[in-house]
Order: structure tokens, then sequence, then C-alpha cells
């Protein structure tokens, strides 16, 4: 076997858990609108919503601003997208490593 792996012994990988250390998390499929009322149920008992789909996903899906301040008018809500509102790349997908990777930071 060359290279070395990121798999922790019976657990899942390094870099998932370094990312959701801490965290709870569900699954939800959204683009099935009863799965979206579990995550408005979610929203209206929460202090902070925050996405980083494309541009334009989270409005599709039902889940933009004006979406979610419907089931609570005190939400937080962040908006991410690795690559800015505007300009060529505003609707291609990122995450950190594409960023970095992008930067030269790596």
């Amino acid at each position: 076997m060359s290279g070395a792996s990121s798999q922790l012994p019976g657990e899942l990988n390094a870099y998932f858990k370094s990312l959701n250390r801490q965290k709870r998390s569900i699954a939800l499929d959204l683009k099935n609108p009863r799965r979206v009322e579990i995550l408005y149920r979610l929203v209206a008992k929460s202090d902070v919503f925050v996405q980083n789909f494309r541009k334009g996903v989270a409005e599709r899906l039902r889940l933009g601003y004006e979406d979610l301040i419907k089931h609570n008018p005190k939400i937080v809500y962040g908006a991410a997208t690795g690559y800015g509102p505007l300009g060529k790349d505003s609707g291609k997908p990122a995450f950190a490593l594409t960023g970095e990777a992008r930067s030269g930071s790596l």
C-alpha cells in the first residue's frame, strides 16, 4: 500500500472529523416538500441558519431569507458562496479546499 490514508480506525475519515467535530447533523432531501417542512420546524426554534448553496439554489428550494423569516422572524441568516455573489464564477460550487487551492495558499 502506498501513500497515507486519512481513514481513522473504525471511524470516519480525518478530514470529515476535523470539519464536523462537536456538531450534530441531520440529512434531509430538500427536494421533498415534506422534508423541507421538517427544516422549517427546526428553523422555528433556531437562532442561526447558515447555507452555502450555489447562487439561487436556496431560493429555488424555498430556503432563502424571505422564506425562513416566515417561520422565525428573529433568525440570523448566513449565506456564503465560494466565489462571491457577482462575477463569472459566482454560480460555481466551491468548498474550503478549492478556495485555498485556487488562491495559492495550499
